[in-house]
């Protein structure tokens, strides 16, 4: 793509476009690996698991865009992770191994 500026004159600029014949952007319900990265807002989580002390919740205005989540109450003791652990999942689709 060119671009025209005055006092710069014609700028070349180079986008690269990375589309994939698969899976259909219309099959994916994740987030998506960009150029190695995957990039979530913490309130848009796809399930959290709770337990009888933790639970979850999303601090609005905290954090460089949207909003934070964090465990309550923040005074709960440290745990050793299990399957069954107070957790945030988020859905990804990833392109590469190296995400």
């Amino acid at each position: 793509m060119a671009v025209d500026s005055p006092g710069l004159g014609r700028v070349v600029v180079a986008v690269p476009v990375f589309n994939p014949g698969s899976p259909r952007p219309d099959r994916i319900d994740a987030f998506v690996e960009s150029d190695g990265h995957v990039s979530i807002e913490a309130a848009h989580y796809h399930h959290t698991v709770e337990d009888e002390t933790i639970r979850w919740q999303t601090i609005a205005g905290l954090g460089r865009t949207l909003s934070s989540v964090t465990p309550f109450p923040v005074t709960a003791g440290s745990r050793t992770p299990s399957g069954a652990s107070p957790r945030i999942e988020y859905r990804v689709h990833l392109f590469s191994a190296e995400s």
